[in-house]
């Protein structure tokens, strides 16, 4: 679990509606060669692969935060997470928060991605979380996953980011 997570300030749109597997998550420099960033490094975690014959089963679960719209309509972020092993893209899904008219404090949601990848290669990997803001309708709204914009609706422990992970491997019982 982290309390850290992304803030993504009104000009942090990278405006590009699609993702595939197998994109790279960089946190090097320069992580601008990247559209992801890393959620939090508290969710990285390492994990062994001994048989060929494998599923890992992930589940990411974050509350998501977005600024107060005021009186504006009609005003929502479209934002993408996913799973990246070894810093390679196997898992994303896209969502979007909408902003409630008059309701004059931030707006919370839930974002969960469950996914299970087949086969991973033999060996020790690493599970990161990344996220992206891909576009707003509306302007002036800052979003947080996995963290609040500042503790005025809810706080960093109520949306915290959980990370969880199963590796079942092929048993085989030999006589």
């Amino acid at each position: 679990t982290s309390e850290t997570g992304l803030l993504f300030d009104i000009n942090s749109n990278d405006n590009t509606t699609t993702s595939s597997l197998g994109e790279l998550l960089v946190t090097a420099p320069p992580a601008a060669a990247s559209k992801w960033k890393e959620l939090s490094s508290n969710l990285n975690v390492k994990f062994s692969v001994e048989v060929a014959k494998n599923k890992i089963n992930m589940m990411f679960h974050a509350g998501v935060e977005s600024g107060n719209i005021g009186a504006a309509v009609d005003q929502n972020i479209k934002f993408m997470c996913g799973i990246f092993i070894d810093n390679i893209l196997v898992a994303l899904r896209s969502d979007q928060i909408d902003g409630i008219t008059n309701k004059n404090v931030n707006n919370e949601s839930i974002y969960t991605l469950n996914y299970t990848v087949n086969d991973v290669s033999i060996g020790e990997h690493t599970l990161k979380v990344g996220c992206r803001r891909i576009s707003t309708i509306g302007t002036n709204v800052n979003l947080a996953i996995g963290q609040s914009l500042d503790n005025s609706v809810a706080n960093n422990f109520m949306l915290q980011s959980v990370l969880k992970f199963d590796v079942s491997e092929l048993v085989k019982i030999t006589r």
